[in-house]
């Protein structure tokens, strides 16, 4: 049975894949798709920001989907993700630096799992993930927890009303989980334009002026002096 949608507080699930994102609305079980144009997203890397995030707006619009709490489940297919069992502090930051210094892309997240037996690193295109959760932000979403979908206790390849619903019972894990620490739960906000008593300019005109002057003052003052 799916969980009761008044307690979920407006969550939404989205999950990125390699060439697709799929939204569940958790409000009516709406599935949207969108599938990335090879011009605009390509092997994880985006190829032009600016019209990606315009087809995300009208993706948005078109679907009237409304302003939510986003769950952003990552495939497998844009993780890169490596087990091991060291827990020697120093030998597993050799680990994580060649991991890293290998991934197929220059900024990534990454985040170190706890697992029953070991340990998960997996990792993220940080600058791939990054146009999206914006995009959606700039249209009044917030953005709840972002998780690879190997730490959720399923194997996602897709969503649907079953699998969204034990994603949504276990809210609290997936938060704790993010693998973006620090995210604040508030939609984008326009920057209020920077309070100016006087800009640099005028300050510095006025004090060329003032130099003149006193310059002047002087040189009068030494001609009646010489005279």
């Amino acid at each position: 049975m799916f969980p009761d949608m008044k307690s979920l507080q407006n969550l939404a699930v989205v999950f990125l894949d390699r060439d697709k994102l799929v939204y569940f609305n958790s409000v009516n079980n709406q599935i949207a798709v969108y599938n990335y144009p090879d011009k605009l997203v390509r092997f994880m890397e985006i190829v032009n920001s600016k019209e990606l995030e315009m087809q995300l707006k009208l993706f948005i619009n078109y679907h009237k989907l409304p302003p939510a709490r986003l769950i952003f489940i990552l495939s497998p297919q844009i993780t890169f993700e490596k087990n091991f069992s060291e827990e020697k502090e120093d030998l597993q930051k050799n680990i994580i630096e060649d991991f890293l210094y290998h991934l197929p892309f220059e900024n990534n997240v990454h985040k170190i799992y706890k697992l029953e037996k070991g340990f998960l690193l997996s990792a993220a295109n940080i600058d791939f993930l990054q146009v999206f959760m914006e995009t959606f932000k700039n249209r009044g979403f917030t953005v709840f927890t972002v998780i690879p979908s190997s730490v959720t206790g399923m194997n996602l390849t897709t969503l649907d009303a079953p699998s969204v619903g034990f994603l949504l019972a276990k809210t609290d894990y997936l938060k704790e989980q993010t693998m973006i620490a620090g995210l604040a739960e508030e939609a984008h906000k326009p920057k209020e334009p920077e309070k100016k008593v006087m800009g640099l300019n005028r300050v510095y005109l006025l004090l060329g002026v003032f130099v003149l002057l006193f310059s002047f003052l002087l040189f009068m003052l030494y001609r009646q002096s010489a005279g």
